[in-house]
Parts: structure tokens; sequence; C-alpha cells
């Protein structure tokens, strides 16, 4: 077999895929035949749980050399990072033995066994179908990078938990029942290549979903999933939100001290609310270096209860969904009326309105009402966000919005909102010399919204003298030929600011007759920048979020040059608009050159007609970020 990229084989191809549902564990058989260097990542397994064991396989070489192995210490071990509403890492393995040229033959198990989970009877749960690590519902996604001849989802006809198959989009599905198993087949599943900008959870292919599903609900179909889901919000959603809660005189002592003298806009209400919950209960989630330092053994052996809200008061610490049950609480104290959107990250999977799950979504927003104004919507478990910041995976995504009520809770299906640029904006300011020898520059930042976000994430673990020497590093490693003398970062840990930096560094000029400066160095592009694009595109664009960058540039025009003029540049279309200008001023015995740069990204999704689009868009914001100060001796004397 070789690579025929007509067919859509490149790389490598799957010949088999197998996804076994047995009564020990999940079981996944994988071969794969390696046609080229670049296949070899076709081998590689991704996504190991903590449960997953009973590695085998074998690699069949060109020659007809054969490598067995039996145990997880015969692979390569690697960590990468994955991208999702909170960055994480993962682990992948790669067989030994694996060349261009090679058939890798693989199969592990994730274990699940017979042990209920703790709150198993309550639920009126069966013997588990998932391990404890995926909790009560999970999703995989059939295919990937590379062509998927043949493909099985296996379960047994006595299958206990809900199951959605998904067929690849526009065919349907091969469902076959024979000795007491299902199978769900599937043939010729097209790679999906990760063009820029775009998601897996977009692209159509293939799915398995399994959940737990509760006892005591409406049953849902595709004419009856309102019920369903009003159900879930009068029953479910009310007892983690409600109900099943503990409070008592600790959690009233503080929610009397954090609810008193709040503004009477409901806006600010709400923002001042939680801010004083952030500075007065600590989320463990998303702990600080300082805070790891002093961790105690006695905290990290407790087990947080995210129900016991007189606890949290009592001992200061909760974890992530702790915050949202406090903070869903403590806005009832305050007289606001919350509603709760039950959201899903889009950069994996999609919330399934018409899937009756309650286990699915990830996360909860809060949401806060005002007349004529739409809804601010607020994450308390997302720690340091700024109050109203929703973060990019979760906007234009479906969701289930719960509206409580008296005497019950209701739900029904909701867009959540796409936040504007003005909300994520990121600022630097240079200014620039040039003198004996030497070009200096200083850097001034600051960011907002999601871009202020992930500038803190990059420090939050880290003690002031690391942020400085982490910030010292990206900035040397970015610009290259340079001495960065001096970083500073400000308010990395303090949530009632924004975080900024700034830096100066150094490099040697020769004062050559042409000289060539950099009007932003080490600034990062605000938008991934492709080295190549694919000819064609059937796929949707998302990008990332909408956003604003605004760098601006003043530069000591030395002694005896001038400036080479360069036209102004001022693009728009639909993905947004780049902007970049410059003029001349005289002050204080020397002239400055200044330049604005500004690019802002104004839309999200776009469909695959609008590719055009998209590159011409990106290639200005390319072209802008390229730009040099180019300087020439004066021939006057």
């Amino acid at each position: 077999m070789k690579e025929d990229p007509g067919r859509g084989v490149k790389g490598a191809v799957v010949l088999d895929q197998i996804l076994s549902f047995k009564p020990m564990g999940i079981e996944h058989t994988y071969r794969v035949r390696v046609l080229s260097e670049a296949g070899r990542a076709a081998a590689e397994i991704r996504g190991l749980l903590p449960e997953s064991t009973d590695f085998e396989g074998r690699t069949i070489q060109r020659d007809g050399t054969i490598i067995t192995f039996n145990k997880r210490m015969d692979f390569h071990e690697k960590t990468e990072s994955v991208p999702g509403y909170h960055d994480r890492r993962i682990k992948v393995l790669l067989p030994p033995g694996v060349t261009s040229d090679c058939v890798v033959e693989l199969r592990w198990v994730d274990k699940v066994g017979f042990r209920n989970h703790a709150s198993g009877d309550a639920l009126g749960m069966r013997t588990r179908v998932l391990p404890e690590s995926l909790g009560l519902s999970a999703e995989w996604t059939i295919g990937g990078p590379f062509k998927v001849l043949h493909a099985t989802v296996e379960v047994p006809s006595y299958f206990s938990w809900s199951l959605a198959v998904t067929p690849i989009k526009g065919k349907s599905l091969d469902v076959s029942e024979k000795y007491g198993l299902r199978r769900f087949t599937f043939q010729d599943i097209p790679a999906w290549e990760n063009p820029p900008f775009s998601a897996q959870s977009l692209a159509g292919l293939p799915s398995c979903h399994v959940w737990l599903q509760i006892g005591g609900l409406k049953k849902g179909s595709d004419s009856r999933m309102a019920d369903y889901w009003n159900d879930v919000a009068n029953s479910f959603i009310r007892q983690l939100f409600q109900t099943d809660l503990v409070s008592g005189r600790g959690f009233e002592a503080m929610a009397k001290e954090l609810t008193g003298d709040l503004p009477a806009d409901p806006f600010e209400k709400a923002t001042t609310l939680l801010m004083r919950l952030e500075r007065r209960v600590r989320n463990v989630s998303q702990p600080t270096f300082e805070e790891t330092a002093k961790s105690t053994r006695q905290e990290e052996k407790a087990r947080i209860d995210s129900d016991d809200l007189a606890a949290a008061a009592t001992r200061g610490y909760t974890d992530g969904w702790g915050m949202a049950k406090l903070y869903f609480a403590l806005a009832r104290k305050a007289g606001l009326e919350p509603t709760l959107a039950l959201v899903k990250d889009r950069s994996r999977v999609l919330l399934h309105y018409q899937q009756a799950d309650v286990y699915q979504f990830e996360k909860v927003l809060v949401g806060i009402q005002a007349p004529t104004r739409q809804t601010l919507w607020l994450d308390p478990a997302t720690r340091y966000a700024a109050p109203g910041l929703i973060l990019p995976g979760f906007q234009g995504t479906d969701a289930i919005l719960v509206e409580p009520g008296v005497p019950t809770w209701r739900a029904r299906k909701e867009i959540v909102p796409i936040q504007p640029g003005q909300w994520n904006v990121s600022s630097y300011s240079y200014q620039q010399t040039c003198a004996e020898g030497m070009s200096r520059f200083v850097v001034k930042t600051g960011f907002s919204g999601y871009e202020e976000y992930q500038e803190r994430q990059r420090f939050l673990a880290l003690e002031p003298s690391e942020q400085e020497r982490a910030l010292k590093e990206r900035l040397e490693q970015a610009i290259g030929q340079a001495t960065i003398n001096q970083t500073k970062v400000r308010h990395a840990q303090d949530p009632d600011q924004n975080v900024e930096w700034e830096a100066s560094g150094e490099r040697e000029l020769d004062l050559a007759d042409r000289l060539t400066f950099d009007p932003f160095p080490g600034m990062a592009s605000p938008l991934p920048l492709p080295p190549a694009w694919p000819e064609r595109r059937i796929e949707p664009i998302l990008l990332d979020h909408l956003l604003v960058r605004a760098a601006r540039c003043r530069f000591a025009i030395p002694e005896g040059y001038t400036v080479v003029p360069l036209a102004a540049m001022d693009k728009t279309n639909g993905f947004g608009k780049v902007s970049w200008e410059w003029g001349m001023t005289k002050g204080g015995g020397s002239t400055q050159l200044e330049i604005r740069l500004k690019v802002e990204v104004s839309k999200l999704f776009a469909p695959p007609e609008a590719y055009a689009e998209l590159k011409q868009f990106i290639e200005w914001v390319r072209e802008a970020l390229s730009r040099r100060i180019v300087l020439e001796r004066s021939t006057q004397r």
C-alpha cells in the first residue's frame, strides 16, 4: 500500500479500529499501516486514562521483523498540551519499532470492573460501564487525522446505560446484532486534517456517546425533549444548587458579611458580590504559587464537599464547583434572581440537546438579568476571570438555560453569546532609541478580558522571581539576537487588578548606511499564522475568540538618518480589520517616528465558502506584523 492523496490516504491509514464495551472494561483495538515519516503519529496512543492498562501489540516492519510488546514500559512516553477551556497536558505513548513503513497492531483496556459509584444506589445506577475518571458521561470521536477504512463500536445487547452512536455526516449507520452483541460499523471515514481555524467537534466525524440515565426522569424523545430538560431542571439541577446544599451558621454569617452594602444596580451588585466571594473563599482548583507552597498536609488530604457551603465558609476554601454553588446561593441571598447555563467546551465535543444526558455539561455559568440589558454571565468556578468573561470554548455553543422559579424550575435551549472584540484587548506600547552602537527598547503592556486571563495563566503558579524569569526567556526566544535587561510582572496574583508587564532590552547595532528595525520586538501575533494553507476547504471556520490588538511604537530617529516611507495599510473584510500607519513628530531636540498597529477580529464562525476571505484577513495580519522600520543615512551634510 502506498500514499494516495486522491483517495485521502496520506501518511498512514487506519485499517481497523474497534471500541468494545465489556464487563471488565472498555477494550480498544487498533491496526494501522504507516506509509511515511509523517504517518508515524498514527501509531501513537493519546487520551489515556488512569485506568488504562493491559497494553499489548506488535510492530511489523517492512523486512518482516516483528517487535512484540505487552507492558506500558515498552512504549516511549511524552506529554503534549491540548487546548480547551483551560490548558491541559496529556500523556502520549509510541510503540517500539515504529518506522515510516510498517504495520502496528495495538490493544489496551480502560478498566471498569463491577464496583459501583459511591452514589450509585441513590441514582438507581447499575454496574458501571465507564471508568471512574470519566464520570457518568463520555463521548468518543471515531476517526481523526488519518483515514479509517473500517471501524466498529461493540456493546452487549444487555447494555444498561444509555448509548448514542452518530454516523458520518450525510451517511447512514450500519447496525447489526448477533449472539448478544450489537455492532455499529463504519466504512471509509475520511481523515480530519485539522485545517487552520477549525475544530474537530464541527468536522462531522462519527461518535459514540455513553451516559448514565437517572431513574425517575421523563423519557426524552425528539418531540418531547423540552419535557425532559424541564424535569432535569426541576429535579436534578435544583437538587445540585438548592436542596442538597448544607448552609448552617457558618454560611449565614458569611452571607451577611458579603451581601451588606452592595450597589443597587443589578450588574454592579453581582460583580461586586463575586469579587468579595473570591477574596473571602479560595478556589483550590486553580492555586497560586504562594497558596501551593503554604498548603498544609491536612488541607491536601481533606475531601472537599462542594455541597457543604458552611464548611467552605469556615475553612475559607473550596473547589470550582463549590464556588459556583456558593455564588448562586449568595446571589439569591442578595435579592438577585440568577439563572444557570449548562455549557460544554466546543473544542472537543458539543452539547447535545437531543440526547437525554444530564451529565454531559462541563461547567455552569450564572446569569444575572437587568431591564433592557443583555444577561450578564458570570463564571465563579474560573478563578481570576474578569467578571462577565465567558471563556471562548463556550461562546456561540448550545447550552441548557435553567430558570429557577416558584414552585418549579424550568429549562430551555439557549445559545451562549459571543462576546465582542472590545472585551478582549491587548495593548503594547514601545519606546525605541538608537545610539552608541546599540538599539534599545522599552515595552509596556495592558490586557483585558480573555487576553488578560491567558496572560495571567502564564504566571499564576509561579513565584514573582520565576514570573520575571519566564517573561525574560519568552522575549529572548521571540526576539533572538537581543539581551533582555529587565522584566517586571505586576498583579499576576491580585484578583482586583489586571495583570500587566513591562520589559527593556537591547541589541548591538552596526551603523550602516541602511538600518532595519522591528517596531514591535517580542510581540506575538494575536492570531495563529499558518505556514501554509490547504488548497481547498470543506469544514466550517472557527476562530478562537473575537479580540482587539493595539500596538504603538515611538522611535527616536538617530541623527544623520531619514525614514524610508512605507505606505499606510487599512484593510477590512468580513473577519475584521487590520491597520498600520505612521507619522513624524518633532520635539525635545529629536525627531520621533510613531507607528500604530491595530488588529480587530469581528467574526467567530463562518462557512467553508468564506475560506478565501479568511486567508486574505490572516495574510493582512502577517503583512502588518512583518513590516519593518527602514532608515537610510542622509546624503545631506
